[in-house]
């Protein structure tokens, strides 16, 4: 799930649900979307509401395993995500500088997650 947006796919100003491939390495300031509203980065900005956050929260909360890759914890509503994994799913949080967690609930592997030495035994 992309909860924050494709960086690489433009969506419509009238109606986000209208995205489209960004051709090339910008996004031109004259290109417009079948409505004929300007186009803008399929992303979520600072400020505006996640749409698939309650997605997310659902997907968190039937977990089996739980695995955090590269992340600051420090952006809600992204990073309150980990509150809705029940408590006995194994939780793996991978990042060379991990956050301070206030649980010891998390199985810690301070490594780039592109390491191939990175193991999860």
């Amino acid at each position: 799930m992309h909860l924050h947006g494709i960086i690489t796919r433009s969506q419509s100003s009238k109606n986000p649900n209208l995205t489209y491939p960004i051709d090339g390495w910008e996004l031109r300031m004259d290109e417009v979307c079948e409505l004929g509203s300007p186009l803008r980065a399929h992303v979520v900005w600072f400020g505006e509401a996640v749409p698939m956050i309650e997605e997310a929260a659902h997907i968190c909360s039937k977990a089996d395993l739980f695995i955090l890759i590269g992340s600051s914890l420090a952006v809600y509503p992204a990073a309150g995500l980990v509150n809705y994994v029940p408590r006995s799913v194994p939780k793996y949080i991978i990042d060379p500088k991990i956050p301070y967690l206030p649980s010891d609930h998390f199985i810690k592997i301070e490594e780039r997650a592109d390491d191939r030495r990175t193991s999860f035994n």
